[in-house]
């Protein structure tokens, strides 16, 4: 191997710069960020709409065609770039459950078919591709985080990315990405993340430790179904309260973009204390720039 060969890899590779895509029903969204003054600082965000729709029904050459077209239209300047570029797909789209179990299986292939188990349980079965994480002890029970989603979708997703010439590193939900991107404020206590995006909406909810107990996620209705979102929020938060002695709720948080002020204007008329606004620059990001999905790419940018 030649010299000139490493050197050209080593100034292609940026550790410095990372980028995240969101992909939605109708849109996709980019975040190209670079490292500056200690923090980071969006170099492009774009967003470019779809059509047909994606995520109803099965995959079609024409889906195909558009997702391939919008993905070089707004990353063509990631091809062939050797830098982190992580993929959000809708939080509809991915089932997330916290498993409670009196025995945690020794294999990571032992704990992707008990993954399996539970999610057809809860009535998944089929062409899922399923992840899971251990996560620490609740007492005398051991927890595993199980994520699942339509196989033929994320197949759909991850063989438009290789014809665009986008080598993704991740492929996610838009709501662990944006509670990874927040995790050290969110999980100070127990509380909830209410995370808004164009297409979706999504719920989660962690324990004082800081560990995922409850999510759940729906598509949108139309554009101005805050109030009814405030109420589902509001509804599932009071159930997994009462559902067991121990459980809290300490603080709610929202992270809403562009419809933040409706969005968090409905949760606090629904809660006893206003909710916790989150932006860019909590994490550290600083942006001129605004886009519909912005604070979805940006998160998945964010990923580490």
């Amino acid at each position: 191997m030649s010299r000139s060969w490493i050197e050209r890899a080593r100034r292609s590779f940026a550790p410095d710069e990372s980028a995240g895509i969101v992909i939605g029903r109708d849109y996709v969204g980019l975040a190209h960020l670079v490292a500056a003054d200690g923090g980071w600082r969006a170099q492009a965000l774009a967003e470019t709409k779809l059509e047909p729709p994606l995520f109803s029904g099965t995959p079609s050459p024409q889906a195909a065609a558009a997702l391939t077209a919008a993905l070089q239209t707004v990353a063509g300047s990631l091809k062939g770039r050797y830098l982190p570029v992580h993929v959000s797909l809708p939080d509809a789209v991915v089932r997330v459950a916290t498993f409670e179990l009196d025995q945690m299986p020794k294999t990571r292939a032992a704990q992707l078919d008990l993954v399996r188990l539970r999610f057809g349980r809860l009535g998944m079965n089929g062409g899922h591709i399923y992840a899971c994480q251990q996560l620490e002890r609740d007492g005398s029970k051991h927890l595993l985080f199980g994520m699942a989603g339509e196989g033929a979708w994320q197949r759909f997703v991850s063989e438009a990315l290789a014809r665009a010439g986008v080598v993704a590193w991740s492929l996610g939900a838009n709501a662990c990405r944006l509670f990874n991107c927040f995790h050290h404020r969110l999980t100070q206590a127990s509380g909830a993340l209410v995370a808004l995006a164009p297409d979706a909406w999504s719920l989660w909810l962690w324990d004082p430790q800081g560990r995922p107990r409850y999510a759940r996620s729906r598509w949108r209705a139309r554009p101005d179904d805050h109030a009814d979102i405030a109420l589902e929020v509001e509804r599932s938060i009071l159930a997994y309260v009462h559902g067991e002695a121990k459980r809290t709720v300490t603080r709610v948080f929202a992270v809403t973009g562009e419809e933040t002020d409706s969005m968090a204007g409905a949760l606090d008329a629904r809660l006893r204390e206003p909710c916790a606004r989150l932006s860019a620059g909590d994490a550290g990001v600083k942006t001129t720039q605004s886009a519909a999905s912005a604070a979805l790419s940006l998160a998945a940018a964010l990923e580490r």
